[in-house]
């Protein structure tokens, strides 16, 4: 019978599922070779002149002797061993999100998004700061934000104090368990959060004094519309629980629930090149904050909308105002804010 030579193989399942299909061969040791003594060729009936030779040898000369009757096995193993290699990375890469606006929590790319923010009290205490804010990716599942107010000026109706606000640090895991599909390749990502407020104020009157920590969980998924400009956009829902973990004794207790719930919906296509004077890009994204404090038994409302514009990839500009629903003077609760940002992308 005819023998066919075959070219080597480049894959070692698709060789032991060959070598599987025609007889045994010997374990192999972490060296990769296998530990034999004197062996016997089945198909020429020759010693074997060496003690040790490496699997990938007898894999080749087994390969060698495959007649064409055997080749379909071949094939379909083949196959299955690239459907496998395929289905397996394709499994450990999380999804990626199309959203070039630097708001979907799910992108894990590194990120700088310093802003200003103006912010007035109900009870007419006014609050300015410049902060550098920005998001670094570990890996593609685990990153952190960073919110440090490197410039904080609050006025207590003429009486100004100025210096460094309170650091802010936010941990992102995105577990490959925590991944769904649903409708046409729409995701959904559960996520788990844990964020930080350390005491880093320089004056007492613009910080907290207290190390608040803040567990937490988001759920992000994409808009389940079946059209565009809707099925364009996202969800999520970030949801905490405040509390002190240390304070100085002049201040209160934290304990306090607090959702941060944003709907992303684009508004026109962004352009791959730079655009400032016209209508490419824009983006609107409304932000719902309701916070219970169970320490007062208050509860308070804020809604800001996002307007923003995607200027070029990895450039984004935008103006977020906001509106305190109903708000409470005696418990401080916030009137109105004003925010200016600017988004960079580190590719």
């Amino acid at each position: 019978m005819q023998r066919i030579g075959l070219r080597r193989a480049g894959a070692p399942l698709l060789a032991m599922t060959l070598v599987a299909m025609t007889c045994s061969i010997p374990v192999a040791d972490a060296a990769g070779t296998a530990n034999i003594g004197t062996a016997t060729d089945v198909g020429g009936g020759r010693q074997a002149a060496t003690d040790h030779f490496t699997i990938e040898d007898d894999w080749r000369e087994r390969l060698d002797r495959l007649t064409p009757a055997e080749l379909p096995g071949l094939q379909v193993a083949q196959a299955a061993g690239e459907q496998t290699a395929a289905a397996a990375q394709a499994g450990d890469e999380p999804f990626e999100t199309t959203d070039q606006s630097g708001n979907d929590p799910r992108d894990f790319t590194s990120k700088f998004m310093p802003y200003y923010r103006y912010t007035e009290l109900e009870n007419d205490i006014e609050v300015s700061e410049l902060v550098m804010f920005g998001f670094f990716a570990f890996n593609k599942r685990f990153g952190m934000t960073y919110e440090i107010p490197v410039a904080k000026e609050v006025d207590f109706k003429g009486s100004n104090s100025v210096g460094m606000g309170d650091t802010i640090l936010r941990f992102f895991l995105r577990p490959e368990s925590g991944e769904f599909t649903f409708g046409q390749n729409k995701n959904l990502s559960l996520m788990p959060l844990l964020e930080f407020t350390a005491p880093t104020a320089t004056e007492s009157a613009i910080g907290g004094d207290a190390l608040i920590m803040s567990p937490g969980f988001a759920v992000a998924f994409d808009a389940p519309f079946p059209k565009p400009p809707f099925s364009l956009g996202f969800f999520a829902l970030m949801n905490f629980y405040d509390f002190d973990a240390f304070r100085e004794k002049n201040r209160d207790n934290t304990s306090r629930v607090r959702g941060r719930w944003f709907w992303m919906q684009p508004l026109s296509k962004p352009t791959p090149q730079l655009s400032v004077f016209d209508f490419s890009g824009l983006y609107i994204m409304t932000e719902l904050q309701p916070v219970y404090d169970i320490e007062n038994e208050h509860f308070s409302f804020w809604i800001g909308p996002e307007f923003g514009k995607i200027l070029a990839p990895g450039h984004v500009l935008y103006v977020k105002p906001g509106f305190g629903i109903d708000p409470d003077a005696d418990e401080g609760d916030r009137d109105y804010t004003v925010e200016v940002g600017y988004r960079f992308f580190f590719n």
